[in-house]
């Protein structure tokens, strides 16, 4: 089978949640496939990578991605009714003709599109035997992130921002045959907002060779471990509810526990809570399964956002028990207790942190037995399977 990929950025190196999951799928589907990606690029850094990529893609295809010039769109979709920002963000005439170019010649059975913002990129007639893969439910993350946010001013903004988002969602989701979800949460968000579509879930994976369980003792100090890319607000947002909130009452208890939050690109206010007593911020990690290693426990207090969590999957993968907020739950297929515990207020977490924390042999026993049902279910071998699956369905389409 052709299959091409349609990206918003270069999938590689695969250190964020995008990004992993175009390669990962990639790299499943090459043996038995012909695979072709096009994507935007945003520095000549990034053009380095292309080797990489060429074992993977049967050819690649990098268009810039202007900084100047998405901020010139950004400003004119403003005067577009219905159009979202961050669809005018990246809009491009020189992407849209290069993929029309690409898919005449190419002439795929199937193409996945990565993203909202990129359907626009897809001409119409090419539209019928495309996947739309959403890595969320963008209307649904920025309608809890204006719920959340306090400042009136960007309460109005988001507000905004979800109305268009939702409109456009209405106009061009029905025009692709189906929309893929990573989870039935946003899935089902969706398709109560749009009951036209067909909503298929294809959810994220974990590289379970990478992060898998390591036999060695942990006899470093306690440590509540957070990771993820530390330029995405609700990371943000969450590491700094917990050194606020959370983490003081556990040290009151555990004197020597350290939070460590792992993650690339940290932002001035999370660089900031390193001076506080008992807080570590990494920055980039190249192997974050060494910091899943040595973790007692890892948390992911999440406020708003939307779709499957990266970390709850690889620290379970690895047999780290985990406390997340209902942000980051739903989906995994595991119920409240089950190796995670999901909790609904700030109480509830210090009071569960305590509880694992005085018995941790109990609850390691416990995510072993998720790390089990994890590693199937969310291997992306298997996920890679899925995606042939609706890919064939679509076929029937051209």
């Amino acid at each position: 089978m052709k299959l091409v990929f349609v990206a918003n950025r270069i999938p590689y190196p695969p250190f964020r949640g995008d990004k992993l999951k175009i390669f990962n799928l990639a790299c499943c589907l090459a043996p038995e496939h012909e695979l072709h990606l096009i994507a935007f690029y945003e520095t000549s850094k990034e053009l380095e990578y292309e080797v990489a990529l060429l074992k993977v893609f049967t050819t690649v295809t990098l268009i810039p991605l202007k900084k100047w010039q998405c901020l010139l769109n950004t400003v004119l979709a403003l005067f577009i009714p219905g159009k979202p920002l961050q669809v005018g963000y990246f809009h491009s005439t020189k992407f849209k003709n290069t993929v029309k170019q690409a898919l005449d010649r190419i002439q795929p059975q199937a193409i996945h599109v990565q993203h909202l913002r990129m359907a626009q990129q897809i001409p119409s007639e090419y539209r019928p035997f495309a996947l739309l893969d959403l890595p969320d439910a963008i209307s649904l993350y920025y309608q809890r992130r204006a719920n959340h946010v306090a400042s009136p001013f960007l309460k109005l903004a988001f507000f905004f921002e979800t109305k268009r988002l939702k409109k456009y969602e209405h106009r061009i989701l029905p025009q692709f045959p189906k929309v893929l979800c990573c989870s039935a949460e946003d899935g089902k968000h969706l398709q109560e907002l749009h009951p036209r579509i067909k909503i298929g879930i294809l959810e994220n994976g974990v590289d379970v060779q990478t992060y898998a369980p390591r036999s060695t003792e942990n006899h470093g100090p306690v440590k509540l471990l957070f990771t993820g890319n530390m330029t995405y607000a609700p990371n943000v947002d969450a590491v700094q509810y917990f050194a606020d909130e959370i983490f003081p009452s556990i040290q009151e208890k555990f004197p020597e526990v350290v939070f460590e939050i792992a993650g690339q690109k940290p932002t001035p206010q999370v660089l900031a809570l390193a001076q506080r007593d008992g807080i570590s911020v990494t920055g980039f990690i190249p192997n974050l399964a060494d910091a899943y290693a040595s973790a007692t426990l890892v948390v992911a207090p999440l406020r708003f956002g939307a779709g499957t969590q990266n970390k709850v999957l690889e620290a379970l993968s690895m047999n780290i028990p985990v406390i997340c907020s209902p942000i980051g739950f739903h989906g995994i297929g595991l119920t409240h207790g089950e190796g995670i515990w999901c909790e609904q207020d700030t109480s509830s977490f210090i009071l569960r942190i305590l509880q694992i924390l005085s018995d941790t042999q109990k609850h390691k026993d416990l995510a072993t037995e998720a790390g089990e049902k994890i590693r199937t279910r969310f291997n992306w071998n298997t996920i890679a399977k899925q995606l042939e699956v609706y890919c064939l369905e679509v076929q029937t389409n051209k």
